[in-house]
């Protein structure tokens, strides 16, 4: 597959799954995120012998870095668990049953009808059918696929870069500002501190409050 790539033809569909699977195969490990969980597994756990964290965040570390395997397990649940095959074959035999017996009930009640009506149903069932089998695998680079590199090379990689192009605010100046120990506003639109308040008493802050 990276020779094909390389060479400038795209894989895709059936094709690519019927080769990843081959690949599987053989003793190179193509499962990318799973073998960055094991060097983001490595890399916490030498922050943890130096001693260059806390525990606290070592744990924390370990928990997102748990998070992120359990949703890779979630998404490879998903795509080896396939619809089983009795069910998909009893779906269709049903289908197929219903449409050949539709025409003999209605033909009574709707006569030359009967052909559209059939066709429109028939039309509806299958599709049915048919979309029930692509939903039950939602990844790969067929049409109705999910766009996955879509969505983690523009999108969230787009949120990133805006998100790290600016340093992290400071606490200091929106959580710990100054503006934000005022208690009550008086109608003189004064900004109190706590302190002003503790020292006025407590029948000064009940009059503040029965004005506003």
């Amino acid at each position: 597959m990276e020779w094909l790539t390389k060479s400038g033809w795209e894989v895709k569909g059936k094709t690519a799954a019927k080769l990843r699977a081959k690949i599987r195969d053989t003793t190179k490990s193509h499962n990318i995120p799973l073998e960055m969980s094991l060097y983001l597994s490595s890399y916490i756990a030498a922050l943890q012998n130096r001693k260059q964290a806390d525990a606290q965040t070592i744990s924390n570390l370990f928990t997102s870095l748990n998070q992120l395997v359990d949703a890779l397990t979630g998404l490879e649940r998903i795509l080896t668990t396939p619809i089983p095959f009795s069910y998909s074959i009893h779906l269709w035999l049903v289908s197929l049953i219903y449409c050949f017996a539709l025409p003999f009930e209605i033909w009574s009640a709707l006569k030359w009808l009967t052909i559209p009506a059939t066709v429109i149903v028939s039309f509806a069932f299958f599709g049915f059918l048919v979309a029930g089998e692509e939903i039950e695998n939602p990844f790969g680079y067929d049409r109705n696929d999910l766009n996955l590199d879509h969505f983690t090379g523009h999108i969230i990689k787009n949120e990133l870069r805006a998100i790290t192009s600016a340093p992290p605010p400071n606490p200091s100046r929106w959580a710990f500002a100054a503006e934000n120990d005022s208690l009550v506003f008086t109608s003189s639109a004064e900004r109190i501190t706590p302190e002003v308040w503790m020292q006025r008493g407590a029948v000064t802050m009940q009059k503040a409050m029965s004005v506003l």
